[in-house]
């Protein structure tokens, strides 16, 4: 069934992207694995983003706009029209290490998995902000969220599970969470692969501190290219650097300001000041207590 036919097809959602969805683009061909089919699906893009994609002149590279509706169709359609027995998901402003599909493919098939997922590290406007999907997360969603960027799955999952919904009026969650679960409920085979592998970028941080010409994805794709081993060993002292100075903060600070921090920096005005009088406070109790004592 699936002789001379592309083994993965890549589906990326795509709304006005023609700013920064061609390093989206070029990371996905310097993966070490290239046996693949890439979906770029507009959800009734209005710019140059068919242009974007035409400029790569790569036969695997597939373009179709459909009207503006719903991420969830775009994403429907594009694992309607995959060829390939694995679909993998990649957002339109996210990018890949270069062993992304072969760590991911591995992994599914020496544990024989219907559903696998990466590491990733998410990039604030700043530096490295957090990771999305440590392994420490518990499938039930309780310990973090899983970027769909991540994600690697066998095609025929969803004639037992079902597309993405649209309704989001009638979701607790959103889609892709939802769909998450969903694979959940079936009782289907889902495994953590140990591999920082993914780049995600939260445009409602990167976006309002960058000019279309600043855009980081540039910066980051250039480091894929020429080094990447050295990128993931920055990144990873980066994160084990930003849980380290966030250990104080969430023994007695509220769940949802550590989850502030986060996003935002716990070095950035005001939290940075909020951490210094808190400093200042436990140091003159710490000496009036050793003045009691002498």
């Amino acid at each position: 069934m699936y002789k001379d036919l592309p083994l993965v097809t890549i589906v990326i959602p795509a709304y006005n992207s023609e700013k920064f969805i061609l390093p989206t683009l070029q990371s996905i061909q310097l993966q070490s694995f290239q046996n693949f089919e890439v979906r770029v699906v507009g959800d009734g893009c209005t710019d140059f983003t068919e242009k974007i994609v035409a400029s790569l002149n790569d036969s695997r590279f597939y373009w179709i706009n459909l009207e503006h509706t719903m991420r969830s169709n775009a994403t429907n359609h594009g694992m309607r029209e995959a060829r390939g027995r694995y679909i993998a998901h990649l957002e339109h402003d996210d990018l890949w290490f270069p062993c992304h599909l072969s760590k991911l493919i591995e992994c599914l098939e020496e544990n024989q998995a219907d559903f696998v997922f990466s590491w990733v590290a998410a990039i604030g406007s700043q530096k490295t902000q957090d990771t999305l999907n440590p392994p420490f997360l518990n499938l039930s969603l309780r310990g973090g969220h899983t970027p769909p960027s991540t994600w690697l799955h066998r095609k025929d999952i969803i004639e037992t599970c079902g597309p993405w919904r649209s309704d989001i009026k009638n979701l607790r969650h959103f889609p892709d969470t939802e769909f998450f679960l969903r694979l959940i409920h079936h009782r289907k085979k889902i495994v953590f692969c140990k591999s920082l592998s993914v780049l995600y970028f939260s445009s409602t941080d990167w976006r309002p501190h960058h000019s279309p010409k600043e855009f980081p994805q540039r910066k980051y794709v250039e480091a894929l290219r020429k080094n990447p081993e050295e990128l993931q060993r920055e990144l990873l002292l980066d994160l084990a650097l930003s849980y380290a100075n966030r250990i104080p903060l969430q023994k007695k600070w509220p769940r949802w300001l550590v989850t502030l921090t986060q996003w935002y920096g716990h070095d950035r005005f005001p939290f940075l000041q909020i951490l210094r009088w808190r400093f200042l406070r436990r140091r003159k109790k710490w000496l009036s207590l050793k003045k009691l004592k002498t």
